[in-house]
């Protein structure tokens, strides 16, 4: 009876263990797996999904760029076809908001991680300068930025709107429909 209890609590901490290990992972996704998210759970037209075969230039490389509106979130993804460009292409954006973090320049709610397979940064609040556009030099944001194997997804305020200086929970409905870490 020992040996059993044992082995069922060597089992039960295995699988403790296994699942907070892939808490906050990003899962990755193809780009028939990106549209269907956007048609299927968020209610996209097909119409309003942009699908373009882009070529590298500079520090961007080639690949398949989606893009669509959810009321007034904006998605860009982008399925690379070089996977390690793509990743330094993440890691320029992640170390330059992770600074501005680190700072203590920005007054809000962030989650972030880095690892060799995949990396995220997710931010609610008051930020007052941004690599993600002149529009966010100053005032509120929420954002999520995803980056996995050959997949990079940004989420990010397509304008200021209706919306506190461009914060927007559409950010939010976004980034769960995804199943990614979120704030």
């Amino acid at each position: 009876m020992k040996t059993l209890k044992k082995t069922l609590a060597l089992v039960m901490a295995f699988a403790m263990l296994l699942s907070l290990t892939s808490c906050g992972k990003v899962k990755e996704y193809d780009a028939d797996g990106i549209t269907s998210v956007l048609e299927d759970k968020l209610g996209i037209e097909e119409d309003n999904i942009y699908i373009t075969e882009i070529e590298g230039s500079g520090d961007i490389p080639g690949g398949t760029s989606i893009t669509a509106q959810y009321e007034d979130a904006r998605i860009n993804v982008l399925i690379a076809d070089d996977a390690d460009k793509l990743k330094d292409l993440f890691e320029g954006y992640y170390d330059d908001l992770t600074d501005t973090l680190n700072d203590g320049d920005f007054d809000g709610s962030y989650k972030n991680a880095l690892t060799d397979s995949f990396g995220y940064v997710v931010l609610k609040g008051e930020q007052p300068g941004s690599t993600l556009g002149t529009r966010f030099a100053t005032g509120s944001i929420y954002a999520g930025l995803y980056y996995t194997g050959s997949m990079f997804v940004m989420i990010i305020p397509e304008g200021l709107g209706d919306s506190k200086d461009g914060m927007t929970d559409n950010v939010g409905k976004v980034i769960d429909a995804f199943g990614f870490p979120n704030v």
